[in-house]
């Protein structure tokens, strides 16, 4: 059902990743990280990402042993090629990655399939370019991933006044947002999203659940905002 590992394609434009504030203590307070949230972020609106790291710094608590990666992958079909890395500003408890690529199809999907090649740990939380996340998102996250036999968090969502709610009935395809899902990695194996599909998100829900319905916990609280930037 979704793209295999070698399926996916990658346009690389100078070094891929650039790996901008490297610190082993990033969201850790100075504790041994216990958890790492990877935050993949695919960018086609540069303009936006200082208000999504503010958001992000806001649930990023240092004080605790999470240790938070937000991956940063440009779509070079619809943003200029940077001149070089850097695009977003430093942060004291976000460890911040940059890359490039050509994303394709209605979404751009497989950017975020090459990313996840690169991740084998932790927990994978993506967030578009317009949406922000609300400051107690990823401790609400953190405290559901203590229970080993927890594979996947949802979390409700704020669509302009609605709010998308949440529960077993909703893991559908087309009622489901990116942002309101966080997967641990090992869950994912060979699972990749869908790159033909505006809706790769809800069929990769969908996917998980008809898989293993005991891996999901359910959070009844808006831990985030859809098209806030739109």
């Amino acid at each position: 059902m979704f793209t295999s590992r070698a399926a996916v394609e990658w346009t690389h434009v100078a070094d891929a990743w650039h790996l901008l504030h490297p610190h082993a203590g990033y969201g850790a307070g100075g504790a041994t990280v216990t958890l790492i949230i990877h935050i993949i972020t695919r960018c086609s609106r540069p303009a936006n990402l200082p208000a999504v790291l503010d958001s992000i710094e806001q649930a990023a608590d240092p004080a605790t042993s999470v240790r938070v990666v937000w991956h940063v992958i440009y779509d070079l079909n619809r943003v200029p090629i940077p001149a070089k890395p850097g695009r977003v500003s430093p942060s004291p408890h976000v460890q911040i990655v940059e890359r490039f690529g050509c994303g394709t199809g209605p979404c751009g999907y497989n950017l975020v399939n090459t990313c996840l090649d690169e991740i084998s740990d932790g927990v994978v939380y993506c967030l578009d370019d317009d949406n922000l996340l609300h400051p107690n998102v990823l401790a609400r996250i953190e405290s559901a991933f203590t229970d080993p036999n927890v594979g996947v968090v949802v979390v409700q969502q704020r669509f302009g006044s609605r709010i998308r709610l949440i529960g077993p009935d909703i893991v559908r395809k087309h009622n489901i947002d990116l942002a309101q899902f966080a997967i641990r990695s090992a869950l994912m194996n060979d699972r990749r999203y869908l790159t033909d599909d505006y809706a790769a998100d809800g069929a990769m829900m969908e996917d998980l659940w008809r898989a293993d319905q005991s891996k999901f916990t359910f959070i009844h609280e808006v831990l985030s905002y859809y098209n806030a930037l739109a």
